[in-house]
Formats: structure tokens, C-alpha cells, sequence
């Protein structure tokens, strides 16, 4: 805590008026860079954004991604909030825990062609 008061030029009580401990006050600054370092990519379609998330970005942003999605008309709206969003980054996650390898490219393009996209794209009239 001394270092983090003397980089942000106040005293140590400063910081603890604001946060009652140093991970109370890490897990605020982890939050603000995720929030601030991070934005969703914006790509005009819904297969490239999803790609990227899985591959970059990580879960955090798939409802940006998935708001945009919508007023494309490129997913069902009903699934917003829904377990159904994060299908695809479950699959990765059960996929790198259980072979405790490195995803391949083709695994990932597996989930999301095979499973993702069919199961959340909006179904033509």
C-alpha cells in the first residue's frame, strides 16, 4: 500500500477510507482496466465478433457484441442474459480443461460454426 499511495501522490489513509484492504483496492483497479483497456470489437457481423472474443477478449464483452448482433438482425433476441451467450466460451474452457493443451484453431472453429452460431442465429420467417 505504501507504493501504490506514494505512485498516486496521497497517504496510505487516503486508500483506506476508500478500500477496507490492498485486494479490495486490486480488484477495483483490475475492474477499471478491463472496463477502460477493453472494448468490444465492431466488425459488421456477428461471426467475426464472436470469433474474437473467443480468441481475445474473453466473455466480458459478449453483450455488447451480442446488443449489436440484435439490431442487425443476425441473433435471436430472446437469448440476450441468457446462459446461451457464453456456450461458446464454456466449450473452450471445458476444452483447454480437459486436454490441458493449447486450443487448436480448429477446435475453435468448431465450437463456433458448429454449435454457437447455429444455436443463437435468428431464424428466417
Amino acid at each position: 500500500m505504501d507504493w501504490i499511495a506514494g505512485r498516486a501522490r496521497t497517504s496510505k489513509a487516503a486508500l483506506y477510507r476508500r478500500w477496507n484492504s490492498r485486494a479490495e483496492l486490486v480488484v477495483h483497479a483490475h475492474g477499471q482496466l478491463v472496463r477502460s483497456a477493453l472494448s468490444a470489437p465492431d466488425t459488421g457481423s456477428f461471426a467475426a465478433e464472436a470469433r474474437a472474443q473467443l480468441l481475445e477478449a474473453g466473455p466480458h464483452l459478449i453483450d455488447e457484441v451480442y446488443r449489436r448482433a440484435i439490431e442487425r438482425g443476425e441473433v435471436r433476441p430472446e437469448l440476450r442474459g441468457t446462459r446461451v451467450m457464453t456456450v461458446a466460451h464454456d466449450l473452450l474452457r471445458n476444452e483447454f480443461i480437459t486436454r490441458g493443451t493449447p486450443i487448436e484453431d480448429a477446435a475453435i472453429e468448431e465450437i463456433l460454426h458448429t454449435v454457437y452460431l447455429p444455436l443463437v442465429r435468428a431464424r428466417s420467417e
